[in-house]
């Protein structure tokens, strides 16, 4: 069976794998013990905008397990749209 295609990201000094898989979210992160089971995955059929909210959202989750799904959902979008704006007025110059 083929390797998913994923990246290696230190997230608070922890190593977390960071894959595409099919799932039925947007992303979901899954906090173990270990690097072998701390991992985030990530739903391949998003925009390239609703990607990059995803993954500030699962980093968020991975960072802080504390925080509401409501703050961390509050937090990612506001980041994301930022990050979105400065990308596209770099374009237009």
């Amino acid at each position: 069976m083929p390797r998913r295609k994923a990246i290696r990201a230190t997230i608070r000094d922890q190593v977390w794998r960071v894959e595409f898989a099919h799932i039925g979210d947007f992303g979901h992160c899954e906090y173990g013990s270990c690097r072998r089971t701390r991992r985030i995955r990530l739903s391949p059929s998003q925009s390239d905008a609703d990607l990059l909210d995803t993954v500030i959202h699962e980093m968020i989750h991975a960072q802080d397990w504390d925080l509401s799904e409501e703050a961390v959902t509050q937090r990612a979008t506001e980041i994301a749209t930022v990050l979105q704006r400065v990308f596209e007025v770099r374009r237009r110059r």
